[in-house]
């Protein structure tokens, strides 16, 4: 009888855990078109931001969120082991996990929370292979040549056809005794008398070159530009100047209008250029296009580095080339007044050198929002230099630099240990944006660390205290202090009661590869060196056991999947178990799936169960123990059409053997058994009774109203009472043993999360898309009450509750996590 008892608790409990969010089936990937640019971050920052365009979602209205891949290696497909980020929301995504001069590339990706295997939330992923390529660098703004032509008169500033200036040398083609300096501050070429054709053969290549040095661009230089000023004085219709560019003493090659913005333009026929030229009609050249000298300067920039190109052929622009660039005038025979000035000639280029890194950013940060104050916790940085971590806030947006805002604190820590600063005297009802800048200890910042948080009145009203994560945490937690998975990719870790909601002592919150987004047991077990230990499956396709005291990692253990999208389930010797076994299923897109079997001690793989390699859909849903008999049950999809869903098997420590299998349709959600019977809902929106022993099917309650969320929340006291969602609906109904009856529903609570009920409370609460926890009557399923969370903008998750304090824990997608008394007044 004890045993059983055991049994039956043990089962409560790991279904409880096991819930998983699931929404309406549909497998239309997002309209995503890709990554749109990768630049280098501001503020000296060394990193890449890499940003797109928001996609569309074609299975709800829900956001989308991006998942960023990155390789070294072109053409690399996207996969768990490039995964940069996943369940970005915004449309960037700063990378400072680089190496300068390396050149990174990247993919972004769209996903739904719909049906899937996507990297984040288990949704549809589009499949674009769309990619950039970035470097990070730190480019110093460098001039190659400048001349202002104001250091002398007349001649004084030329030899022969050369300007020998600073940094560098301007080929200005010409006729020597025509050169003049007009005035002081211009170079002006033609005068009455002098002319010139040098055009004819240069442009054909096969002219003199050029020979000596040029304009040297260094090694590793980007953004070359040649700007200057110009007047010309050229004859309508068939004069004007062509510039041309010669690339390490190679034949001048014309260039077309595509590098150059700024100056008047125009294609000059040359029909009665003397003598007539061939094979350049067309070519851009700048020409005033009425007779006389222009009043007026006109500015111009070429683009130097597409010149380079045009040139060359190649697509490295002009990084360490040898540039000869060279003006060229067009005459008729009989005009010799043509003639052009120059003014202010710059060639200007960004110099790359390896970036000056800045510090990490602090590993997290959170925030708990009471009365009047937020507090503000992070771990500071273990790796890299370390001088302090400094809080800026701002009330309407997150600050982009340390001193873009107002300054918090600035706290003076230890590297690698967690840190916290309170920000008091605030408005209730103000939501505060705060930015963490780690200071090296010479006056460099890195990257940023963000969170929001919104004060609250926690004297009057249900809401004690609300936890930030910086991602959505629609899990429900677990209870024991508070444990939350968020999309953060961070396991986290709250004070219980009523006056909690900061990190327990000697905890720092722990980061995985992926997020989580189911809610992890917490066992009463030692693994390692922790006396209770958390179970969570990851998306990066790994189960971690966590120090459920401290946030250390225990074990990890290999990549079991593409996903893990289940809570896991466990046997244990402690309470009775003939093994020590953890137990979870894979969500895999192309290769079979599997229910896998881990080492309690270790996270190595003891067996895996795939129905002998067919006939095994995704499993979403957490599994479920029954210690009486050393059986295990959980749910599928299907792997084809009509296969089975529903699974029994019995295991020990070498492997697993089918007892039955049954085919009800897909099943996204977990299930519930209770030795006698197994309770599981349909993506189809049914919920069904199967015999415990055999498999059959006892029941089907229909409901028409798309899937049945999470697991069905069981109250078997006196009658066999049975609570769960579906798209729009929430429901009661009781076992009558062959049959179900129906007590009541409801579609009074806008898209209802999976229900929890109370064994000793008349009521249900319920999550909604409408930012509120719903209180529903037990018996009638009228609203009883109602409470808004935060600003009431973001979708409320199912909650877990506290018997002990009467606390209720609930997560939302803003990233929040409430500690609510019930019941709602």
């Amino acid at each position: 009888m004890k045993r059983d008892l055991t049994t039956l608790i043990l089962t409560l409990l790991v279904a409880a855990l096991a819930a998983s969010p699931v929404t309406a089936q549909c497998t239309t990937a997002p309209t995503f078109a890709g990554i749109t640019a990768v630049t280098q971050l501001p503020d000296d920052v060394c990193g890449l931001r890499v940003e797109w365009t928001a996609g569309t979602n074609n299975c709800s209205n829900e956001p989308l969120v991006y998942n960023v891949y990155r390789s070294a290696t072109p053409g690399f497909s996207p996969g768990p082991s490039n995964l940069r980020a996943a369940c970005v929301t915004n449309t960037f995504w700063d990378d400072t996990a680089v190496t300068g001069l390396t050149d990174y590339h990247y993919i972004v990706r769209a996903e739904d929370n719909s049906d899937g295997v996507g990297r984040c939330r288990g949704g549809n992923e589009d499949a674009n292979i769309a990619f950039l390529i970035g470097e990070a660098v730190t480019l110093t703004p460098t001039t190659l040549y400048d001349n202002d032509f104001e250091t002398g008169t007349g001649l004084d500033d030329w030899t022969t056809f050369n300007f020998n200036g600073a940094g560098g040398s301007m080929l200005w083609l010409g006729i020597q005794s025509c050169f003049a300096a007009s005035g002081s501050n211009i170079f002006r070429y033609g005068a009455t008398g002098c002319t010139s054709n040098y055009g004819t053969n240069r442009f054909q290549g096969s002219g003199p070159l050029p020979g000596g040095t040029g304009i040297v661009v260094p090694v590793n230089t980007r953004n070359v530009t040649l700007d200057f000023n110009h007047r010309w004085n050229l004859e309508p219709g068939f004069d004007g100047v062509t510039l041309a560019l010669s690339v390490n003493g190679t034949n001048y090659t014309p260039l077309p209008a595509s590098v150059i913005t700024g100056g008047t333009t125009y294609n000059d026929t040359l029909a009665n250029a003397c003598p007539p030229v061939g094979g350049i009609a067309g070519l851009p050249t700048f020409s005033d296009v009425s007779p006389g000298y222009p009043t007026d300067f006109e500015s111009t920039t070429v683009d130097l580095d597409a010149a380079c190109d045009v040139t060359t052929g190649g697509t490295g622009g002009c990084d360490g080339q040898n540039l000869f660039l060279a003006f060229t005038t067009i005459t008729d025979c009989t005009v010799n007044d043509d003639g052009w000035f120059l003014d202010d000639v710059v060639v200007s280029a960004d110099s790359e050198s390896l970036c000056t890194f800045g510090p990490q950013p602090v590993d997290f940060l959170t925030a708990t929002a009471t009365n009047g104050q937020n507090e503000i916790e992070w771990v500071n940085p273990s790796v890299g230099a370390y001088g302090s971590t400094r809080i800026v806030f701002r009330t309407d947006r997150f600050p982009t630099s340390a001193t873009d805002g107002t300054v918090v604190a600035t706290v003076t820590g230890t590297a690698g240990l967690p840190d916290s600063t309170i920000h008091s005297g605030l408005t209730n009802g103000t939501t505060y944006f705060y930015s963490a800048f780690v200071d090296n200890g010479g006056g460099l910042f890195g990257a940023r660390r963000t969170v929001q948080s919104r004060p609250f009145d926690s004297s009057i009203g249900q809401v004690r205290w609300s936890y930030a994560t910086g991602a959505t945490a629609l899990t429900p937690p677990s209870i024991g202090s508070v444990y939350a998975v968020s999309n953060d990719r961070t396991f986290h870790s709250m004070t219980a009661g009523t006056a909690g909601g900061d990190w327990p002592g000697g905890w720092s919150p722990q980061a995985m590869n992926g997020p989580a987004q189911s809610r992890p047991p917490i066992l009463p077990v030692a693994v390692g060196g922790a006396t209770k230990t958390a179970l969570i499956g990851s998306q990066d396709g790994r189960v971690y056991a966590v120090n459920a005291d401290t946030g250390t990692i225990e074990w990890t253990s290999p990549q079991i999947a593409d996903t893990v999208q289940s809570a896991p389930a466990a046997m244990l010797t402690a309470f009775g178990g003939s093994v020590d076994l953890v137990f979870t299923g894979t969500r895999n897109g192309a290769t079979a799936n599997a229910l896998v079997a881990l080492n309690l001690a270790d996270g190595s793989e003891a067996w895996r169960f795939d129905n002998g390699g067919s006939g095994l859909g995704v499993i979403s849903g957490g599994p479920t123990v029954r210690y009486n008999n050393d059986r295990l049950y959980f749910a599928s999809r299907e792997d084809s059409p009509g296969d089975a869903t529903v699974w029994c098997i019995t295991f020990d420590g070498a492997g697993a053997t089918l007892v039955w299998s049954a085919a009800i349709g897909d099943i996204d959600g977990s299930l519930f058994t209770d030795g006698a019977k197994v309770y599981v809902g349909t993506n189809a929106g049914e919920l069904v009774a199967l015999d415990a022993d055999t498999g059959a099917v006892e029941w089907t309650f229909v409901t028409g109203d798309g899937p049945v969320k999470g697991f069905p929340w069981p109250r078997f006291i006196g009658t066999r009472e049975l609570f769960f969602s579906t798209t729009n609906t929430v429901w009661s109904i009781t076992d009558d043993d062959t049959s179900a009856t129906l007590n009541w529903s409801t579609a009074a609570v806008p898209s209802p999360s999976t229900p929890l009920g109370s064994l000793s409370d008349p009521y249900v609460w319920v999550g909604s898309s409408d930012g509120r926890i719903y209180q529903l009557s037990r018996t009638t399923g009228m609203v009883d009450a109602s409470l808004v969370l935060g600003d009431g903008t973001a979708t409320v998750g199912s909650p877990a509750f506290s018997i002990s304090d009467s606390i209720g824990y609930i997560g939302t997608e803003a990233g929040v996590v409430y500690a609510v008394e019930l019941p709602l007044p």
